[in-house]
């Protein structure tokens, strides 16, 4: 059996997955609470506590609503490799 087409890079369980940690960075440079994005998103504190740690992790709709409210689309590339 192939190994599979996507591996997250984590080196520690307790880490945000790099976009995740990415908007969160955004948040901090443009002074937005995360209590404030969590109201805005209809979530807990917490939960995007959770999310910023690497606890847990957001959906992709999650993921998406984040993004549009910081001004950001989510767009899925194409993964070019040699041969294809």
């Amino acid at each position: 059996m192939s190994a599979p087409l996507f591996q997250p890079q984590r080196k520690d369980p307790r880490t945000a997955s790099t976009v995740v940690r990415a908007m969160f960075n955004d948040m901090r440079a443009r002074r937005i609470y995360i209590s404030d994005m969590a109201a805005e998103m209809h979530r807990t504190r917490t939960c995007l506590q959770y999310w910023k740690s690497g606890r847990s992790d957001p959906t992709i709709t999650n993921v998406e609503a984040m993004a549009q409210i910081l001004g950001y689309e989510l767009v899925l590339v194409p993964i070019v490799r040699d041969g294809d």
